[in-house]
């Protein structure tokens, strides 16, 4: 799961000072390369934008001009930014000055693809719409759905929540009401249809009928 944990210049400017202070070590990311260790050399404020100048640890050479830079502080959880319009100079690189942060959080329990006609409905807490959706997977811990949620954002509490869980074999479905859902992410990938994904809370469901469906699921062989 990602959260966004800084998208303010202030707040970003602040961890990048400190991993520049630090010299904490980043792992610059592309597609087709191996991952390559840069440190922050200084942030270059005369241009009309930030830019941030990193120093190459080693050799390596850019395949596109952009990718992701990833970093953890002692005890904290993995977090990551934004590599644009990357320009390269010798062992240094420029990338525009980030927009966010993420922090990377790691799911307790593995998603489980649903299969046959597995579908959730829900209002958004304080709306009277119900919307229905296609349920792609679920874990002991939330859920994926695939449909048209119009103003749906994340952090938003869905209640009331209900899922209905199909099999790839039988015709057997499970209900399972969940009393509030929270928006953790929401993917829009065109103007009708999107994806959104939700947190259960402790005590928001009944994890008895959920590690049923996900045991039955298992035997089916996904």
């Amino acid at each position: 799961m990602r959260i966004i944990i800084a998208s303010t210049y202030e707040q970003i400017s602040e961890e990048i000072n400190q991993l520049l202070k630090a010299q904490t070590p980043l792992l610059f990311c592309q597609k087709g390369t191996p991952h390559s260790s840069v440190t922050i050399t200084r942030i270059d404020n005369s241009q009309e934008k930030p830019i941030l100048i990193l120093t190459k640890q080693s050799e390596f050479r850019l395949t596109e001009p952009e990718g992701f830079i990833f970093y953890k502080h002692p005890n904290k959880l993995n977090r990551c930014f934004k590599a644009d319009e990357i320009r390269e100079h010798k062992n240094l690189l420029a990338i525009s000055f980030p927009a966010e942060l993420i922090e990377i959080q790691r799911r307790k329990f593995s998603r489980m693809p649903t299969a046959g006609n597995s579908r959730a409905t829900f209002a958004v807490e304080g709306k009277q719409r119900m919307h229905h959706c296609i349920l792609k997977d679920v874990s002991l811990e939330g859920a994926k759905m695939r449909g048209n949620f119009g103003t749906v954002q994340q952090g938003q509490i869905l209640k009331p929540f209900t899922m209905i869980l199909g099999m790839r074999h039988s015709d057997l479905e499970e209900t399972v009401p969940v009393t509030a859902a929270s928006v953790a992410w929401v993917e829009i990938t065109n103007d009708s249809e999107g994806f959104i994904g939700v947190h259960f809370k402790k005590g928001t469901v009944d994890q008895g009928l959920l590690q049923h469906y996900i045991k039955m699921r298992l035997l089916e062989g996904r």
